[in-house]
């Protein structure tokens, strides 16, 4: 028989390692994905419209849009997108952040405001090391 403490020592550990969160795909390329089999479904079903799409999928027509928006991104910045490593955080390249560059066809303006996302969210994660080495 275990002492009381050993039992709620093994809980607590069990429930520690459960909270542990498992490295998943960055939500933005999740988007970028959806919005291709969006629009392969757009494409493929004749006379399938957005809003009815919109309610076949569970999202406003608008947020529908946001979504199929991100397929005007440049081919450079998507190819970026669908290179990234699964993350246990949230990366910088949150749809919010890419949409006004979506809403522009100028691919010039997207990359060159997209390399500037990247580099400011390049001195966030130095500043993040940082910081985790100094609580250590």
């Amino acid at each position: 028989r275990q002492p009381l403490f050993g039992v709620a020592l093994e809980e607590a550990q069990k429930r520690a390692r459960a909270s542990i969160r498992q490295p998943k795909p960055p939500k933005i390329q999740v988007l970028l994905k959806q919005a291709y089999e969006l629009k392969e479904r757009l494409s493929r079903v004749p006379g399938l419209e957005k809003d009815t799409l919109a309610r076949e999928t569970g999202v406003t027509p608008t947020r529908l849009t946001m979504i199929l928006n991100l397929l005007n991104l440049a081919p450079a910045i998507q190819k970026h997108i669908r290179a990234l490593p699964p993350s246990t955080r949230m990366g910088p390249l949150t749809e919010r952040r890419l949409r006004p560059l979506a809403r522009s066809r100028d691919w010039g303006f997207q990359i060159k405001k997209f390399e500037r996302l990247i580099s400011l969210a390049q001195m966030s994660e130095v500043r993040h090391v940082i910081l985790q080495g100094q609580k250590q």
